[in-house]
């Protein structure tokens, strides 16, 4: 054999071993960096759940969510709202709690209000857990108690007992 023939035996060797372990090399590559945006100031929470009248609860959750990144529109803070937890405070009862500034009910006027529309406090204290305000009509309260789990105690014949 010549010299230019081992020369090129060795390059198409080479290159075959290159080309065998290309795929191998792909399945060690390093996963891409994810780069996380710093916090932002309580100000900067304050000013922007000012601004589109929600609470700052709503606003941090959000921010959790997205990697401490500003909603782009109002449709992605209200998806975001519809999906998110109670513990969040998204509610519409939360974000009107805080659009009127007005604080959670106490359980005094929990009482007050549950024997006013003679449905039991469990219940009403359930739907202020949901939406961190009484109800602002009889056809909200309706609406929950279709919705609420048994446990809430918003059926219709804990209800009934409630009135008895």
């Amino acid at each position: 054999m010549s010299l230019n023939s081992r020369v090129i035996g060795l390059a198409a060797g080479l290159i075959g071993a290159g080309l065998a372990a290309s795929p191998a090399l792909a399945q060690v590559s390093p996963s891409p960096l994810v780069v996380h945006n710093p916090p932002l100031s309580d100000a900067q929470i304050a000013a922007f759940s000012a601004s589109v009248g929600i609470n700052a609860t709503c606003t941090r959750a959000y921010l959790a969510a997205s990697n401490n990144t500003l909603p782009q529109s109002l449709s992605q803070l209200t998806d975001f709202m519809t999906l998110a937890p109670a513990a969040d405070l998204c509610s519409p009862g939360a974000v009107a709690s805080a659009m009127n500034n007005t604080p959670a009910p106490t359980p005094a006027q929990i009482a007050a209000y549950a024997q006013s529309v003679g449905v039991n406090a469990t219940c009403i204290q359930a739907f202020v857990l949901h939406a961190n305000s009484l109800p602002t009509s009889l056809a909200e309260l309706n609406q929950f108690q279709l919705l609420a789990p048994s446990t809430d105690l918003c059926t219709p014949a804990t209800v009934s007992s409630a009135q008895r």
